[in-house]
């Protein structure tokens, strides 16, 4: 594999290409959206290399694509941030150099697939125009979001005995 290819698209698995709607346990995986094929097509016509970016086990992962004839669509998998164009996730929030705007997002952040939270109370109108001003959650709490999805990634790790050690190979060779 050519981590350096500058024509790749990292796609996340789960929620992604995936019906996902929350963690189950290491052996559970969910069926392909709708379009999931189209889409990796058209990455592939559109002279893309795509490479699936998970933290799901990636041979389990082969196992999937093949399970579901994805496999042709997709040149590589890791669980490895790897250099890429972009990454297509539903669970990313945009940096566009702004720190404060990242702190906003994350206060109200949840994937697609998970119900909104409940609206908060008004946020404070100290702006002169009566605009909300930005206030960064309070120091040492995180957003509810976040708290969530960290508390899921540690059931994740303690549940995941599939996956390779840390510092392990991207990508063990690509099944059959």
């Amino acid at each position: 594999m050519s981590v350096s290819d500058p024509r790749t698209i990292c796609v996340d698995l789960n929620g992604t290409l995936d019906t996902y709607t929350g963690w189950r346990g290491p052996h559970v995986w969910f069926p392909p959206r709708p379009g999931a094929a189209r889409f990796l097509a058209a990455l592939r016509d559109r002279g893309f290399r795509v490479v699936i970016l998970t933290t799901r086990d990636v041979t389990g992962t082969w196992a999937w694509l093949h399970q579901h004839g994805l496999a042709p669509l997709v040149d590589d998998v890791t669980n490895q941030k790897i250099p890429a164009i972009a990454y297509v996730d539903d669970r990313a929030v945009r940096f566009t150099g702004d720190y404060d705007a990242v702190l906003r997002a994350l206060e109200h952040f949840h994937p697609y697939w998970e119900p909104a939270p409940a609206a908060a109370a008004d946020p404070p109108t100290d702006a002169p125009d009566g605009a909300a001003s930005p206030t960064p959650p309070a120091a040492g709490r995180l957003p509810a979001a976040l708290r969530r999805s960290r508390a899921a990634a540690r059931g994740s790790r303690r549940s995941r005995q599939d996956s390779p050690p840390p510092g392990g190979p991207r990508s063990p060779e690509r099944p059959p």
